[in-house]
């Protein structure tokens, strides 16, 4: 929704961030992009997180939302 105008020409503000989809190799639990809302992820047998476990989607600005921190990645162990 950010960044689209309503009748009266303002910008409406974005509650939610984009879906940051999952990690190769990995998972994440949680599909409430909404801002205050959190997603956890985790890697698949014999790969090892990197990055954060747990990411928030949080209010930029006036108008937008963004994550807390990037997607992790899954190394191979």
């Amino acid at each position: 929704m950010a960044g689209k105008l309503n009748e009266g020409g303002v910008k409406q503000a974005s509650n939610s961030c984009p879906d940051i989809g999952e990690p190769e190799n990995g998972k994440r639990v949680g599909d409430d992009f909404s801002i205050g809302n959190e997603v956890h992820f985790t890697c698949g047998e014999d790969y090892v997180l990197q990055g954060s476990k747990t990411i928030s989607c949080q209010r930029v600005a006036e108008v937008f939302a963004a994550w807390s921190d990037h997607r992790p990645v899954c190394k191979a162990n």
